[in-house]
């Protein structure tokens, strides 16, 4: 059964945010050959949510290898 949750809306801003940056990263490792954490930040300042935050993002994940941004992406172990 499905139930109705209701969140203050910046929880649910901040949940929308994780499942945005997500898909960015996703995109962003299967979309280039090479990964690196310059480029990656780059591409998250492109995306008015994260403008302004994205090098900082970027060097939070520790962009290293495209298994590890989509095992981020995935929220895998």
């Amino acid at each position: 059964m499905i139930h109705d949750v209701h969140l203050p809306d910046l929880t649910r801003e901040r949940l929308t945010d994780v499942v945005v940056l997500q898909i960015w990263l996703l995109f962003y490792a299967a979309s280039n050959s090479t990964l690196d954490q310059t480029d990656c930040g780059d591409r998250l300042n492109r995306c008015p949510r994260f403008r302004g935050r994205g090098e900082k993002i970027a060097k939070w994940i520790g962009v290293k290898t495209r298994i590890q941004l989509l095992k981020l992406g995935c929220l895998l172990p």
